[in-house]
C-alpha cells in the first residue's frame, strides 16, 4: 500500500461502511465456532494500523504484525503494545503459538510474492484446532487503479482460494462471497476505471453521511443473510479455515 494510504485508512477505519462490514462479518463467521468463556491467543497477520486488533481483544490477548513501518506507527497511536515489523512469509512466532489469526487483504499485496507460503506460514503458528480468518479481493475482472493505489497485485475466485487453503492443509469450514448488494455498483465504477493509469488514489475515503450509512445498513442486511447461506457473489471473499486436531 502506498504509505500516504494508511493515514487515510487511519482516519476512517471505524467509521467507513466497507470496514465496518468487514468487522461485522469477521465476528459473524467465527461466533459458530467459539465457546462460550474461551480466552484466544490471536494473532493478526498484517494487522495494517491496528483497528481489528482493538475489536479483537474482548476475545482474549492480541498479538499484531505489519510489513510497513508506517502501519506500525498508527498501531502505536492506538496504544497497541504486541506489535512487530515482520513479512507474512516468514512469521516471527513460534509454532503453534495461538488459537486464532485473522488476515484480512493482505495475501493479495504485491509484498506478498508467494500467498501459499503465506498460508503455510498461518499455518504453522496455529495450534492444532486453531482457527484462521482471511478476506482477499476477489473477480480478476475488477481489476483497477484502486488495486494499483494500495498495491493489491491479485484478485481471487472462491474455487481458486478453496484449492490454495486446501493445498496449505487447512480444512475450510466456511467461503462465501461478500459485498453482495453493492456489487453491480462496484463492479461498473472500477470498470470504468480500468483504464485510468493516472490514478494513483484508492476508494479509501467517507462518502457523504448519509450515503455511508445506507450502505452501512445494505452491508448489515448481508451479514443477516450470511448467517444462513453464502452468498454466490461480491467483490471480496472470506473465509474461515481450520487446522485440524
Amino acid at each position: 500500500m502506498q504509505p500516504e494510504e494508511y493515514r487515510t485508512m487511519f482516519e476512517v477505519e471505524e467509521t467507513l461502511w466497507w470496514y465496518r462490514g468487514l468487522r461485522r462479518i469477521v465476528f459473524l463467521f467465527l461466533r459458530p465456532y467459539l465457546r462460550s468463556g474461551q480466552k484466544l491467543r490471536i494473532l493478526d497477520a498484517g494487522c495494517g494500523t491496528g483497528i481489528l486488533l482493538t475489536h479483537l481483544s474482548s476475545l482474549g490477548q492480541t498479538w499484531g504484525f505489519d510489513y510497513a513501518e508506517e502501519a506500525l506507527s498508527f498501531c502505536r497511536q492506538r496504544g497497541l503494545k504486541n506489535i512487530r515489523q515482520a513479512s507474512i512469509t516468514a512469521i516471527p512466532f513460534a509454532a503453534e503459538s495461538f488459537d486464532l489469526v485473522t488476515c484480512l487483504d493482505v495475501l493479495s499485496c504485491q509484498a506478498v510474492e508467494d500467498d501459499e507460503l503465506a498460508l503455510r506460514e498461518i499455518y504453522r503458528v496455529l495450534r492444532r484446532g486453531g482457527l484462521a480468518i482471511i478476506n482477499l479481493a476477489a473477480h480478476r475482472f475488477l481489476y483497477s487503479s484502486h488495486d494499483r493505489a494500495t498495491r493489491t497485485a491479485r484478485r481471487y475466485s472462491r474455487r481458486e482460494v478453496q484449492q490454495k487453503a486446501k493445498r496449505a492443509g487447512f480444512s475450510v469450514l466456511r467461503l462465501s462471497y461478500w459485498n453482495f448488494f453493492p456489487f453491480p455498483a462496484v463492479a461498473v465504477t472500477r470498470l470504468l476505471r480500468k483504464g485510468a493509469t493516472e490514478r494513483t488514489t484508492s476508494d479509501l475515503r467517507l462518502p457523504h453521511p448519509l450515503l455511508n450509512s445506507f450502505l452501512d445498513r445494505i452491508v448489515a442486511l448481508e451479514a443477516l443473510l450470511l448467517r444462513y447461506i453464502d452468498l454466490p457473489l461480491g467483490s471480496s471473499i472470506i473465509g474461515v479455515l481450520r487446522k485440524e486436531d
